[in-house]
This record gives C-alpha cells, structure tokens and sequence, in this order.
C-alpha cells in the first residue's frame, strides 16, 4: 500500500498545452469565418472581430481584478468568441455583443479553461436577440399608444 500515489488530475502527462489546442482550433474555425465574410459581407467579420477583441479584454480585466495570472496566451477566450460570434445573426448590434462576451467570460466564469466553454456561448446567445426585440417593440408601441391618445 504504500506504493499507492494520490495526485490530482491530469493523470496522463501530455506535451499537448491548452495553447496549442486553442489554436487547433481557431485553424479550424478559420473556414468558416471565411464563409461568413463571403456570404454575409463584412459585418460577420466585424461582429466575429469584436466578439474576440472583446472576449480577449474581459479575460484580461477580469484577470487582473481577481488578482490572478494572466489566461490570455492560451487562447480559450479568443475561441469562445468566435465561437460566440458563430451563433449571432450579423445585425446584431455591436453593444450587444459585447455585453455577451462579458456575459460569456466573466458572469459565467474565468479561467484557463472551463468545462462548460462552449455552453456558455450558447448560454448567452439565446436571449440576446428576443430580449432586443422585445425591448424595441415596447418603446415603439409605447410611443404609437401616445400618439393615439392625443
């Protein structure tokens, strides 16, 4: 029994880093990015853009008012919002996803990588667009019910 060695997970070592997974994975995101620009123009580029940029600054800010080591160079918050990107229609707009993004990266927690990376893009695409509509519908008929009443 005393043999017997009690170590926290990962069992199996690996020279495979986080990084170069990411990155693996942004290669293979890359397609369809392209696709997006050519069948939907330049405002797919421009919400996939922000969507990273802004993924990228929340992992910083809130990185560094937890007080903890920088997760940047690992790419996981670039992959999320892309990937975040990926789920939203190109007429969204751009406050709206970075209100995601931070909803993605910093509500539903940081770090290197959580387990749930790709639920919490998905977490945050559902409401955005109804919540949007329905925000608009009500000032609008808000405002078409005033004018009836005069």
């Amino acid at each position: 029994m005393q043999g017997l060695t009690v170590s926290p997970s990962p069992h199996i070592k690996s020279f495979v880093t986080t990084q170069k997974v990411m990155s693996l994975v942004l290669i293979a995101l890359l397609p369809a990015v392209v696709a997006s620009g050519i069948i939907f123009g330049l405002q797919a580029i421009i919400v996939i853009a922000v969507s990273a940029a802004s993924a990228v600054i929340w992992e910083y800010v809130a990185r560094k008012i937890m007080k903890r080591s920088g997760t940047i160079s690992d790419l996981s918050a670039a992959v999320t919002g892309v990937i975040f990107a990926m789920n939203l229609p190109v007429t969204i707009p751009l406050w709206m996803v970075i209100i995601g993004t931070f909803v993605a990266i910093v509500i539903l927690g940081t770090g290197a990588v959580r387990r749930a990376r790709l639920i919490s893009t998905k977490t945050c695409r559902c409401p955005w667009p109804s919540v949007y509509r329905r925000v608009f519908r009500k000032r609008k008929s808000r405002r078409a019910n005033a004018r009836l009443q005069r």
